[in-house]
């Protein structure tokens, strides 16, 4: 009796020390445990917001953690407010070739609506022209870093995926750790897979969000792998000659011997639990979901008011900064956004697209309840209350704070990973899918109340809120750009990347699996053989000759 009375107050003694405990544990989960010196870092990448405002995200923990960090792209690139306060130190050049204007040609033309037919001749223009313009600027990255740094004084390289080549070719010729910063595991030139095992699971290249694959599925697939491959081999091709060119071009501000090269980290800015399960090789570190520094209203008092005011839920709608939404789609969003009775829209949409959408309208004029803005802090819209559906072109970027923010989201995808980012929102049961190409339908009635509908829907059933709110919590309690930061650290602190490093067997095991089809087919064909020999003995014996029947 005594110890059971006694138990709430041993309970109430031991609470503190346990949550002291649990937070000192917790705090241990988002620090390294090793005390490191501050480096040299150096970030180089493309101006496409995409790419280089994650690496923004983690160029301000890096250098918030006592780095000297900086961040090396062209003067197309618009710094985003709160790195401009920071200590990130942001070199920017005049590339040679007009970057900006080119990708959005190319993001154009990825965004094309139509025919099967009209969509693949529209990508295979993009990916030339794409291709036209990388090598220039990554080029002018190398160009950039080793007439302005001087060797034995950078610590570490990092690269977005489009300068991945100028990163690997900077620590190559500088001596240096490189890393390359994707969005999800992809097969590149500098880290091999096995092809074959590469086919045992989904990529989000793959289109669906399904990891259950049948015969046909792989049938569907393998092209798309065997393409994968091959641009691979391109891109170290192009490696190599930009290689060369560097070497040639920029001798004199090369150190006069290099170190052996070391093998590459990818940094991948996703979870487990959103990212398809796939078999990863030591170098490939999963880093968590990044999104920026604590965004506030504060800076767009009028937006604030009209979200802290509304009447009805509102649904926050953006393309992100490189899709091209045609006009059709402009109509579409604006007529079900303007009919709608059961919420108001948010709508952010660069200022050509709104120039265009008012040439459409003529007179017409806006109502109240849908606010188009050119610009918003799109974190802090999704963290307001007011705010229950995301509706996204599902670029990572902005799928990451709708995860982050437990947001629910109705997603029309255009290109590359947008596509696998809906499916799975769909699949996780954290909103629904659009397919863009109905926007070109000739029922635009239809069209119009698809969008309604949808939207409806997930406002309707709180299952979408509730699944959000979750997955939320999971990716957060898996850690944000904290973690990927710690592995930055990790790598700086052992100052080399051999440990990680592995062999590509894939030439070996095809030449095993081509002498394994080779000695099958030898032994099918030996059986086959003595098979027809048996039965043609055995057909001889039952088989009374003439001479016999002769007799």
């Amino acid at each position: 009796m005594f110890v059971q009375r006694s138990r709430p107050w041993v309970w109430a003694f031991l609470a503190p020390l346990l949550c002291l405990f649990l937070s000192g544990h917790a705090a241990s989960l988002s620090s390294p445990s090793f005390d490191l010196a501050p480096k040299n870092i150096v970030i180089v990448s493309v101006p496409a917001s995409g790419h280089a405002n994650p690496l923004v995200v983690l160029a301000y923990e890096l250098a918030d953690r006592g780095h000297n960090v900086t961040f090396v792209t062209s003067v197309s690139y618009n710094i985003l407010e709160y790195a401009r306060n920071s200590t990130i130190h942001f070199h920017r050049f005049v590339e040679s070739l007009p970057f900006s204007e080119n990708i959005n040609e190319v993001a154009k033309l990825q965004s094309t609506d139509g025919g099967f037919v009209t969509r693949v001749m529209a990508h295979t223009k993009a990916v030339g022209l794409a291709a036209r313009v990388m090598t220039p600027y990554q080029y002018d990255i190398i160009k950039e870093v080793v007439t302005t740094v001087k060797p034995g004084t950078v610590d570490l390289i990092i690269g977005d995926v489009f300068s991945a080549q100028a990163a690997d070719i900077l620590s190559q010729v500088l001596g240096t750790l490189c890393i390359c910063h994707y969005f999800s595991i992809t097969t590149t030139y500098y880290n091999p897979r096995n092809v074959f095992v590469e086919n045992l699971y989904l990529t989000i290249y793959d289109g669906g969000a399904d990891p259950v694959m049948t015969t046909m599925s792989v049938l569907k697939r393998l092209p798309g792998k065997a393409f994968l491959q091959f641009v691979s081999g391109l891109r170290l091709k192009a490696r190599r000659q930009l290689y060369e060119k560097a070497k040639a071009e920029l001798a004199q501000y090369l150190p006069a011997t290099e170190k052996p090269a070391q093998p590459i980290i990818s940094l991948v800015s996703n979870a487990w639990g959103f990212h398809p399960a796939q078999l990863a090789v030591p170098s490939t570190r999963m880093a968590g979901i990044w999104v920026p520094e604590a965004q506030s209203l504060d800076v767009q008092p009028d937006l604030k008011h009209w979200l802290d005011g509304a009447s009805r839920p509102v649904v926050y709608v953006s393309t992100g900064t490189v899709a091209h939404p045609s006009n059709e789609t402009l109509l579409a969003f604006y007529e079900a956004f303007s009919a709608a009775t059961e919420f108001q829209t948010l709508w952010s949409l660069k200022k050509v697209f709104q120039n265009n959408l008012r040439e459409l309208l003529g007179d017409q004029e806006w109502p109240e309840h849908v606010r188009i803005e050119s610009f918003v802090p799109q974190l802090a819209v999704l963290d307001h209350p007011a705010v229950q559906i995301f509706f996204t072109h599902g670029g990572w970027n902005s799928v990451s704070e709708g995860l982050w923010t437990g947001t629910p989201m109705l997603g029309m995808p255009f290109f590359g990973d947008q596509t696998y980012n809906v499916a799975q929102t769909v699949r996780l049961g954290l909103g629904l899918m659009i397919d863009k190409n109905i926007m070109s339908s000739p029922d635009k009635a239809a069209t119009i109340q698809l969008i309604q509908d949808k939207l409806h829907t997930i406002l309707r059933d709180p299952s979408f809120s509730s699944r959000s709110k979750h997955f939320q919590k999971t990716f957060q309690v898996m850690g944000g750009v904290k973690k990927g930061a710690n592995i930055v650290e990790e790598i700086l602190a052992i100052g080399d990347t051999t440990v990680y490093s592995f062999p590509d067997n894939t030439n070996a095991v095809m030449a095993a699996m081509a002498i394994l089809g080779l000695v099958g087919a030898a032994v099918t064909f030996g059986i086959y053989r003595l098979g027809a020999w048996g039965l043609g003995r055995l057909l001889k014996k039952r088989t009374p000759s003439a001479k016999a029947k002769a007799e």
